[in-house]
């Protein structure tokens, strides 16, 4: 949970956005910061692709 805060955090989101967000919505933000930085994830298995 303090890793996925902390992540979004480093990347702008402002704290009180955060702490409004569920941990879903929390997840979803994760993931879509890091694809803008090139990692690709497989939703059917949950986590981040290798390569």
């Amino acid at each position: 949970m303090f890793g996925e805060v902390l992540y979004l955090l480093r990347h702008g989101v402002p704290w009180e956005v955060v702490r409004g967000w569920s941990r879903v919505r929390r997840m979803a933000a994760c993931v879509a910061i890091a694809e803008q930085l090139g990692a690709v994830f497989d939703w059917e298995a949950m986590r981040y692709r290798d390569g």
